[in-house]
């Protein structure tokens, strides 16, 4: 009975692991919204870690991040929006605000480009909880 319950236990965690903890997404817009969580309580398939979001170039030096819903649970715990396909210079969010994302050096995106921003949840096991909610825009 001990090997079975194993076996089964080792399955559903490659099972987890398979899932992952994040999302990517290829659509470009103008605009992509995104909801991440963390719940120290909740099972790895519920928390959302972090997400890709992929949104079309306006051209300027910058992308915002509005984050419209922040809350913890204790303090530590934030949120990280940065470039993927192009260099940034990272953003961290601890309350509900707009930000403006730069990217750096010589790579600004021509108008029409996709733009890929990872927003992610950092230090989260010591928030205990951690939600954030909001959108990435041009």
């Amino acid at each position: 009975m001990r090997k079975f319950i194993k076996k089964t236990m080792a399955l559903m965690l490659a099972a987890v692991m398979m899932v992952g903890i994040g999302e990517n997404t290829v659509e470009a817009a103008s605009s992509q919204g995104f909801a991440l969580k963390y719940y120290s309580t909740a099972p790895s398939t519920v928390n959302k870690l972090w997400l890709n979001r992929t949104i079309t170039a306006s051209g300027k030096e910058y992308v915002r991040v509005k984050v419209s819903n922040f809350s913890l649970t204790r303090t530590g715990g934030y949120m990280r929006a940065a470039g993927t396909n192009y260099s940034t210079t990272p953003k961290n969010f601890t309350s509900e605000t707009t930000k403006k994302v730069y990217f750096t050096g010589q790579t600004i995106p021509k108008k029409g480009e996709a733009v890929t921003v990872q927003v992610s949840l950092v230090n989260y096991a010591s928030a205990l909880s951690l939600v954030s909610e909001g959108t990435v825009m041009q």
